[in-house]
């Protein structure tokens, strides 16, 4: 059951919800799937899906991160910004509900598991942005690394090129959710310094011959 207190009702069973691995299903087809699945980590995914879906009963896990900024203040978007197509309040539950092993097969702090998701949603304090992409980076982002080859770290990360730095780019490009923008990413890679080789079927240069 996704309630604690195994109750059946749901507000909306009809209301969409995701888990934390991009899995999308109707409440009610969480329902039914949390009475069929055997596998006893799942059970606090099934909790904190049942806080998206308007469970009133259900707690907070003892190993969950307390949530996205790691002061514990609250982050300056609006709950319905959306990073990864996931709202930054849907992110905050995550932290608040699902324990830091689930879905962290890395070993990461709560800090370097949210990492991209405190910066996209504007946590009041911040640490420098991960140089590495981490779990849910690997899992959602869209476009490459702004240096061709998989590498995440940037030549001169403190490099401002458009008025923003290099490390910034290579943040945007992680937390990019349009295909079709993924090729300005890898020009700012090569405005920073990365060995990017022009597409092969691109349209330039401007002037012929």
């Amino acid at each position: 059951m996704l309630c604690s207190d195994r109750s059946e009702f749901l507000p909306d069973p009809q209301l969409v919800v995701k888990d934390i691995k991009n899995q999308e299903f109707s409440c009610q087809d969480w329902q039914l799937k949390s009475l069929f699945d055997k596998d006893s980590q799942e059970c606090v995914n099934y909790n904190a899906i049942g806080v998206l879906c308007g469970c009133a009963s259900n707690e907070m896990h003892p190993d969950a991160c307390g949530g996205i900024c790691p002061t514990g203040e609250d982050f300056f978007h609006s709950h319905l910004h959306s990073i990864w197509n996931t709202a930054c309040g849907t992110w905050d539950t995550f932290s608040r509900y699902l324990p830091i092993w689930y879905n962290n097969d890395d070993d990461e702090t709560c800090e370097e598991y949210y990492s991209d998701v405190a910066h996209g949603c504007v946590c009041p304090v911040l640490s420098d942005v991960e140089s590495e992409c981490g779990t849910l980076c690997q899992q959602r982002r869209t476009c490459n690394p702004i240096c061709q080859g998989g590498k995440s770290e940037v030549p001169d990360p403190d490099l401002v090129v458009r008025r923003e730095t290099c490390q910034a780019w290579e943040l945007h490009s992680r937390l990019e959710v349009h295909e079709v923008v993924c090729p300005f990413y890898n020009m700012a890679g090569a405005q920073c310094g990365c060995e990017n080789e022009p597409a092969p079927d691109a349209c330039g240069p401007l002037c012929g011959g």
